[in-house]
């Protein structure tokens, strides 16, 4: 007799589905990580005063702010809540404050930052890393949560593809680089895996992330997908 197949989705389907979970859950910890070696990198660099004989890769600013993005956005695709809160909110308040002092001197160049006392992050960087602390502390739990990472990470692609195609064009017309006050390479790189991260994880949307160790969370895992 014929060995009857269980009601529900054929195997090999269920795997599949779970083998893509498996790459966006793991390619979200890598983008987090990344920003978060990016950011202790630059803050490391400022405390030795390391010279670079350009441009330094992130200014004191960004690499505080890349550093608490990359803690906000692990801490939350783990379930860490209060970690996710403690990186989060100071992330967002230090774009709040970016934005405001940009907006009063003139640009990131005018006066000191009141961290640093040198440039502060580019406004449009600080619209970007403030959707991202908001998308980290609202979770995917609603329908509209989903919609404003959905919407976010479309904004960070299309802001990095924008920045990309700026820097195809010939060294003629790239005087717009020195407005930059942090490597432009490391600013796009952000936005790149920023956008994708935030895609990612409205696909994913409240299932839970690939647990670090535990039998337990493993199977709760292997579950929601």
């Amino acid at each position: 007799m014929p060995k009857m197949e269980p009601p529900g989705p054929p195997a090999a389907l269920v795997s599949g589905y779970r083998a893509g979970a498996l790459v966006l859950d793991v390619g979200m910890m890598v983008v987090a990580i990344t920003f978060m070696v990016l950011g202790g990198y630059g803050l490391v660099v400022w405390a030795l005063a390391v010279p670079f004989p350009l441009q330094a890769p992130l200014v004191p600013d960004a690499a505080l702010a890349g550093l608490l993005a990359g803690v906000a956005f692990f801490a939350w695709r783990q379930g860490w809540w209060l970690a996710r809160w403690a990186a989060a909110l100071p992330l967002m308040a230090l774009c709040l404050y970016t934005l405001w002092h940009n907006a009063v001197a003139g640009g990131p160049w005018q006066q000191g930052s009141w961290l640093s006392g040198g440039p502060r992050i580019l406004s449009l960087a600080a619209v970007l890393l403030l959707l991202w602390g908001l998308c980290c502390l609202l979770g995917m739990r609603r329908r509209l949560c989903r919609q404003v990472a959905l919407a976010s990470g479309v904004f960070m692609l299309l802001t990095a593809l924008a920045g990309i195609g700026w820097l195809l064009l010939p060294g003629s017309r790239l005087g717009w680089l020195s407005g930059f006050v942090s490597s432009p390479l490391v600013a796009i790189t952000f936005a790149l895996l920023g956008g994708l991260a935030l895609l990612a994880a409205a696909l994913r949307g409240a299932a839970p992330a690939l647990p670090l160790g535990g039998c337990r969370g493993w199977r709760r895992w292997r579950c929601s997908c």
